[in-house]
């Protein structure tokens, strides 16, 4: 028995797989820096600074004379001690618009920007912690400007895209991220443009031409300027591609003990909503956050991703908990925890790298601390995301080709109310039943080859004898000869009804055919059938411009799902 159900637009599957949820630029960590251009906060000053705390300077490159930054603290002069750069590692949102934050180099006392001139030719820009971004942007401007850099962007599967961006003069450019109002001699120590609108900074956007590809490393090539332009980028900012909460996602507010406390106007929903003008703000302070579940997707998450709220700073983190699950048996995993950096200002985004390696599909994030535990009378935040280096996402839905299947005997499914379409249907309150018990199962027939890595298993209504207990899955490329992916995998016995679990395992071959059966079930002696509520195949999406007709229903199956 076959079954297969009309398409539907590609243009739903884009937008609902591909699109952030907020389309702000995030600071990415880098190496790479090939010159220290700040003089730092507590270097000597006037004449004895004589080139002890640069290698290089915004006017006339590694001759390193006359002219560069230093750092906010450094000008003790009356009226001026706000002046200069902001402070190593320190996220500030650009003064061009607050959707671009950048972070700055965490040691002024090494190197501290990328110099590209004449005699500075190439560099490169790594990233600690690749991940898929849809837009770049750098933090850069040139000492006797403008100047034309290339970029070649390399992706963790081998390819690369190209493309050039303007570095615009230090003085009186436009599309300013950061004003220092003030500027050094690196040599002599005298200050210049003191308290004025210069120098700058500037925030130059790069294009990404594979947004779902992550991003391992940014090559940077000086190509054009005058004899004497002397280039410096000084961070790298980034819009994640995969992040995993978005506006419509089952979400709910949480606290460790007690109950979530919130306005009417500020509930949990808006950390997840994608506007940075509203809140959550939870007046429970033991251990505020959210849990956010996803039965149809899983992903290895890689940063967190916050942007400070309003107002009332006392009231941001200071502490973050990260834990993830497959199941929402109650036993959630730790997958990070640590100290959440101060935000410099309101709507600020910055991102915390994670190391993690696991598939989860359900998330809680949550807030030991605050800023100001004696002052706030509650946690706030704007927006909370993670962003995954890995998303693997249902590749199965009412238009997929299924056929019933058994590994010994006939199969014998109750046709029609309970039959094989049932256990993809998108409706947890119908069935798959196969009164032969003997690894009852269905083999897919999928629109392209893809690598499935992840199996998501629905009980039924009923009856928890006949769940399954343990499954198998097979690969196959011409639904004759099949491969075994997972063998005998065990599923724990659980009462609760319509209830889904997600599995994880490795895979690294694309199968146009997958067999999933069920060797077993929870009670053999007592059970007379095999019963399962839905099944789903979680895989690697390819790149979307890749993507053939026949996936076109998943967009609005995903979009069902979603509203769940």
């Amino acid at each position: 028995m076959r079954y297969r159900l009309p398409l539907i637009m590609l243009m739903m599957l884009v937008a609902i797989w591909c699109a952030p949820l907020q389309a702000a630029y995030i600071p990415i960590s880098i190496t790479g820096y090939n010159q220290d251009m700040i003089v730092e906060s507590v270097a000597l000053t006037g004449a004895s600074l004589a080139g002890t705390a640069t290698t290089a300077s915004m006017d006339v490159g590694a001759s390193n004379s006359q002219k560069s930054w230093y750092e906010i603290g450094y000008n003790t002069n009356t009226g001026q001690t706000t002046t200069g750069l902001p402070s190593g590692g320190v996220t500030v949102a650009s003064e061009a618009g607050v959707d671009h934050s950048f972070r700055l180099a965490d040691d002024y006392t090494a190197a501290n920007a990328v110099l590209l001139d004449s005699s500075h030719t190439t560099a490169s820009l790594t990233l600690s912690n690749p991940l898929a971004y849809s837009s770049l942007s750098v933090l850069t401007s040139s000492g006797h400007g403008p100047g034309t850099i290339g970029y070649t962007i390399h992706y963790a599967d081998g390819t690369t895209s190209t493309g050039t961006f303007n570095s615009n003069d230090w003085f009186n450019s436009s599309t300013t991220a950061i004003t220092a109002h003030g500027r050094v001699d690196v040599q002599t120590g005298a200050f210049d443009s003191e308290g004025t609108s210069n120098p700058r900074l500037y925030q130059a956007d790069l294009a990404v031409a594979n947004p779902q590809k992550n991003i391992t490393s940014v090559d940077l090539a000086y190509i054009t300027g005058q004899a004497s332009t002397h280039t410096a980028v000084m961070a790298l900012s980034g819009v994640p591609s995969k992040t995993i909460f978005s506006s419509g996602d089952s979400i709910a507010a949480y606290n460790s003990s007690g109950t979530p406390s919130s306005p009417t106007a500020e509930q949990v929903s808006n950390a997840i909503d994608g506007d940075i003008n509203t809140k959550y703000l939870n007046s429970n302070k033991t251990d505020p956050g959210l849990t956010v579940t996803n039965d149809y997707q899983m992903s290895v998450v890689k940063s967190l991703i916050l942007t400070s709220a309003n107002d009332a700073p006392q009231r941001d983190p200071a502490s973050y908990v990260i834990q993830g699950s497959n199941d929402l048996s109650g036993a959630w995993t730790n997958i990070s925890s640590g100290a959440v950096p101060t935000f410099t200002g309101r709507h600020v985004s910055m991102s915390i790298d994670i190391a993690n390696t696991d598939l989860y599909s359900h998330y809680r994030v949550y807030f030991p601390s605050v800023a100001n535990d004696a002052t706030a009378n509650s946690m706030q935040i704007a927006e909370v995301n993670l962003a995954a280096s890995q998303i693997l996402r249902d590749v199965t839905g009412p238009g997929t080709i299924v056929t019933v299947y058994n590994s010994s005997g006939t199969p014998d499914p109750k046709e029609p109310t309970e039959g094989i379409a049932k256990a993809i249907d998108n409706d947890p309150t119908t069935k798959y039943l196969n009164f032969n018990k003997v690894g009852a199962g269905l083999t897919f027939e999928l629109s392209q080859a893809f690598t499935v890595q992840g199996v998501g298993i629905r009980t039924a209504n009923d009856s928890p004898e006949r769940d399954p207990a343990s499954f198998t899955l097979q690969g196959s490329n011409d639904g004759v000869n099949f491969t075994d992916i997972v063998t005998d995998m065990a599923i724990d016995p659980i009462s609760t009804r319509f209830y889904n679990r997600n599995y994880a395992f490795d895979n690294d071959t694309a199968y146009l055919y997958y067999r999933l059966f069920f060797p077993t079930v929870a009670n053999d002696a007592t059970a007379n059938s095999m019963q399962v509520g839905e099944i789903q195949l979680f895989a690697v999406i390819p790149t979307p411009a890749a993507l053939p007709a026949g996936l076109l229903m998943l967009g609005l199956a995903a979009m069902r799902r979603r509203s769940h």
